[in-house]
């Protein structure tokens, strides 16, 4: 399936959009049989199984998720996204800057890339204000 950039944008915005409202199965349902995540310094989410676990424990040890987009590029097959991910765990409030890249297989995410500010979340932990 061929779809255009503003298909894959739009994906990537409702992704970040309900991020705290979608299950494990709805989010896995976005991504390709073989896509993967991988998030810095870990190894890769690879598979719909491996990929649904991860968004399980998320959804089990993270509440009151919003993933607002900050700024959205896209090229291609892929959409750079950049945006303030804020959450509670383990009885602490995080808003931790990230960014990620997607990369499509039609209107099915194959790969993303997920980078974050592992400082300020360390920083947070220790008691300090999040970065503006």
């Amino acid at each position: 399936m061929t779809v255009g950039t503003d298909e894959i944008v739009a994906v990537v915005e409702r992704f970040h959009r309900d991020m705290g409202k979608l299950s494990p199965d709805e989010a896995t349902s976005l991504f390709t049989e073989d896509g993967y995540i991988q998030m810095m310094m870990k190894e890769p989410y690879a598979g719909r199984a491996e990929i649904h676990r991860m968004f399980t424990l998320w959804t089990s040890h993270y509440t009151d998720v919003v993933t607002t987009p900050q700024t959205v590029t896209a090229s291609g097959n892929r959409v750079a996204v950049e945006w303030l991910d804020t959450s509670d765990h383990n009885d602490m409030h995080y808003e931790i800057p990230c960014c990620g890249v997607f990369e499509f297989e039609g209107d099915k995410i194959a790969a993303w890339r997920l980078y974050y500010d592992y400082a300020a979340e360390r920083g947070q932990e220790a008691g300090l204000k999040p970065p503006v």
